[in-house]
């Protein structure tokens, strides 16, 4: 190789390499100062409804003290929250003012958090949707309609639902211990644990995880779907339909009344008492999973 050539080689590569150090460096320096926790607060009134939208945060409801409502987000210098209240309905939006070349290098080991500190105890509809963090609703309150969505992270949610409960989460866990007319939970890979739930209609749909319910009691229905998973009923009803279908779960049933059954299954062992004339139907389907069922006396 000419000797010209390799000594050109050799100092652009030494160019390079000091180049991207010094980009590296550069990098890591905005992401320590730019990623430093802070914590702001927001004073907030008149409002009934709550659109919230986050990214990378966990979001709680806590009672306020005083009677004075506010907003607390524990958060980044670049990468905050926005809180305003419009048209009746506090607003909490992220904003990301992060420049391109902060991104590769965005990591930080402490989280957002969104707390909302709220005197009132009845809510008209709340919109709750977050991309990785928790969610905790308290029993203090009470809502016509209630929405929570997130990726990934648990749900647990207390408070009363006069109307429609939605909750979904892809990758976590929810606990539901609130009534509500209609109760609907979506999760893809997590729990759903109910507990003293009374509805009118409750479905759970589950691709990997265990359903659970402990004393909850539906007027009309409970529905629940599941792939990968168990589903369980300790001392739980529904006056007019109960519908069940697994895959590769067992399910274990503990009822209060007498129910008209039918069961299906491919590999698994059945084990239900005989059909009560006039009892609620009773449907329980499964692929590889036991079906047993006791009526509590």
């Amino acid at each position: 190789m000419n000797k010209g050539l390799l000594i050109g080689l050799i100092v652009a590569g030494s160019v390079l390499t000091l180049a991207t150090t010094g980009f590296i460096t550069f990098c890591v320096i905005n992401n320590n100062v730019n990623n430093k926790t802070v914590t702001r607060e927001y004073e907030v009134s008149d409002f009934s409804n709550l659109n919230i939208n986050l990214s990378t945060a966990d979001l709680e409801l806590k009672v306020a003290e005083n009677d004075k409502a506010k907003v607390v987000c524990v958060e980044k210098e670049k990468y905050y929250h926005n809180v305003e209240v419009k048209d009746n309905s506090l607003n909490i939006s992220k904003v990301d003012a992060r420049k391109w070349y902060e991104y590769p290098f965005n990591f930080s080991w402490s989280n957002m958090k969104v707390t909302v500190y709220v005197p009132s105890k009845d809510f008209n509809d709340a919109l709750i949707k977050i991309s990785t963090g928790d969610v905790i609703i308290p029993d203090y309150y009470s809502f016509n309609n209630l929405s929570v969505e997130s990726s990934t992270g648990d749900l647990s949610i207390k408070s009363e639902v006069k109307n429609e409960l939605d909750l979904k989460a892809s990758t976590g866990n929810i606990s539901l211990e609130a009534d509500a007319k209609k109760a609907h939970l979506y999760t893809s890979t997590g729990r759903q644990t109910l507990k003293d739930v009374d509805a009118e209609e409750i479905s759970c749909h589950v691709s990997t995880g265990h359903v659970t319910l402990t004393n909850c009691i539906a007027e009309k229905t409970i529905y629940v779907k599941a792939s990968t998973g168990d589903v369980r009923f300790s001392d739980s009803d529904a006056n007019e339909l109960i519908d069940i279908e697994t895959s590769t779960g067992d399910v274990d049933l503990s009822l209060l009344s007498g129910k008209t059954f039918e069961t299906k299954t491919s590999t698994g062992k059945v084990n239900v008492p005989s059909s009560t004339v006039g009892g609620a139907l009773c449907k329980i389907k499964t692929s590889t999973g036991d079906i047993k069922v006791v009526i509590k006396e």
